[in-house]
């Protein structure tokens, strides 16, 4: 055998060889699923409602019911688990007690209404994964509560629009990039002239993110 004919031999092995490879299936590398989240940080706004309830008050009536609210705030996401914002509630309540007794000497009837609650709160949240955050929140709060009663056919009404502060926490899950669902408690205490409203909130409410 001569040298041209091994070396023929040789070349046509190669071609062969790398025909053969060239009809394996190729590996595929797989691919991870983007997050359905990819931040918190934005702008949203929200609807709410719940119930309030007052424990402790300076004054006997307890005007407990339901309420309804809009709230705005903006999320900044600091860390993958951490998200830090400012956030404005606003509640028309709908809790109303009534009231009836004796002035020196006379009966008297009324009623005590519960008529709004306002807060700005900064806010402070955990990221479980991409759809979950717990979090908490404190700030400033203003409220309005107005009662009125009726002795010897003259009645009298007095507003108590008074300030203070709350605190609270909830746990917010976005269904998708734009919309979630959240679940909050806060508790509120507001003074006005000496009297101090202790009010306890209770709401779930849906959100809107840009």
């Amino acid at each position: 055998m001569t040298i041209s004919k091994i070396l023929l031999g040789c070349a046509f092995a190669s071609l062969s060889v790398a025909a053969n490879a060239a009809d394996l299936p190729k590996r595929v590398t797989a691919i991870a699923p983007a997050p359905l989240i990819a931040t918190w940080t934005g702008f949203y706004v929200g609807a709410t409602t719940g119930y309030n309830f007052f424990t402790n008050t300076s004054a006997t009536a307890k005007p407990n019911g339901a309420s309804l609210g809009l709230r705005a705030g903006y999320d900044y996401q600091i860390a993958p688990t951490f998200v830090v914002g400012i956030l404005v509630d606003g509640d028309l309540d709908f809790g109303k007690k009534s009231i009836s007794g004796t002035v020196l000497g006379n009966p008297y009837t009324g009623e005590v209404k519960h008529r709004y609650t306002m807060s700005i709160d900064l806010k402070a949240g955990y990221v479980f994964n991409d759809q979950v955050m717990a979090y908490v929140l404190g700030g400033f709060t203003h409220g309005d509560i107005k009662g009125s009663a009726t002795v010897a056919s003259v009645t009298a009404s007095e507003t108590i629009k008074g300030n203070g502060w709350n605190v609270g926490a909830g746990v917010e899950y976005r269904f998708t990039k734009q919309w979630s669902g959240f679940g909050e408690y806060r508790y509120n205490q507001i003074k006005k002239d000496g009297v101090t409203l202790n009010v306890s909130q209770a709401k779930v409410g849906i959100a809107y993110r840009f």
